[in-house]
C-alpha cells in the first residue's frame, strides 16, 4: 500500500513539474516576440524650415539617426 501511495505522489509531482515547465516556456516566448519598430519624422526649426544634419538618439541606447537634407529621419527602436 505504501508503494502505491509513493507512486501516486511521484506521478502528481511529475505532472505539476511538466505543467510548470510548459507554462514557463509559453510565458518566455513573449520576450522573444518583441520586434523593433520604425520611427520616422521630420525635424523643422521655428520657421518651419527643415534642419539637415540633426542627430536623433534613443535614450538609454546607442541607436542614432541623422536627418537628411530635407530634415527627414528614420530609426529602428
Amino acid at each position: 500500500m505504501n508503494s502505491t501511495h509513493t507512486k501516486a505522489v511521484q506521478f502528481k509531482w511529475t505532472n505539476i513539474s511538466l505543467v510548470f515547465t510548459i507554462l514557463m516556456l509559453f510565458l518566455s516566448a513573449g520576450v522573444f516576440a518583441q520586434e523593433k519598430k520604425l520611427i520616422s519624422g521630420v525635424i523643422n526649426d521655428n520657421t518651419n524650415m527643415p534642419l539637415p544634419g540633426v542627430t536623433i538618439t534613443e535614450v538609454g541606447t546607442t541607436n542614432v539617426s541623422v536627418t537628411d537634407m530635407d530634415g527627414k529621419f528614420a530609426m529602428q527602436v
